[in-house]
């Protein structure tokens, strides 16, 4: 297995073109970040996770809409199938790699705003071992482990649009909003 790299922060006044520069350590790489990349983690949300939940949301699930009522399938037997731990693995892999194809184009807050991108590894772990609110832009989803699917508040065309194109690439569906 390869040396991990060591991460510089650097809070002068190197221009912006410059945070790509690496240089060579005595344990590897270092990699300089620049302060205005620290200051975007650091942002404030303008909007807090109550008020998000009170907006109106969508859901991303394995089912292109929602079940009626009074359908005359077996609802409740199949969601039992698919809560089974080899299915349900298999759909929380899915979520996992929605949030991280969307951190490709975005930021994303975890742990009420506190974390900026966290690394990938991280956010897989977490999100099939606790609840989630992954806030942004002005928009939030909701992952729970132990549900097929989860809940994306307000968000705005283009959140909504990136969520629907990756939702498709991975076998699931976003559907409402619901009120």
């Amino acid at each position: 297995m390869g040396r991990r790299g060591r991460i510089l922060i650097r809070s002068d006044t190197i221009p912006a073109a410059d945070f790509t520069e690496t240089a060579q350590g005595d344990r590897g790489p270092v990699l300089c970040l620049l302060f205005r990349t620290i200051e975007r983690s650091d942002r404030k949300l303008k909007k807090t996770i109550d008020e998000l939940i009170q907006e109106p949301y969508w859901i991303i699930d394995i089912l292109p809409e929602q079940v009626p009522k009074d359908s005359p399938g077996q609802f409740f037997a199949v969601e039992k199938y698919f809560l089974t731990e080899e299915r349900l693995t298999a759909i929380k892999l899915k979520h996992i790699n929605l949030i991280l194809k969307l951190n490709c184009y975005m930021d994303i807050y975890t742990d009420n705003g506190a974390t900026c991108n966290p690394p990938p590894d991280r956010i897989d772990e977490e999100m099939r071992d606790r609840y989630m609110y992954i806030i942004m832009d002005d928009g939030m989803i909701l992952s729970e482990p132990d549900d097929t699917h989860m809940t994306l508040f307000s968000p705005d065309e283009r959140l909504l649009n990136l969520v629907r194109e990756i939702a498709g690439a991975e076998g699931l569906f976003v559907w409402g909003p619901l009120q």
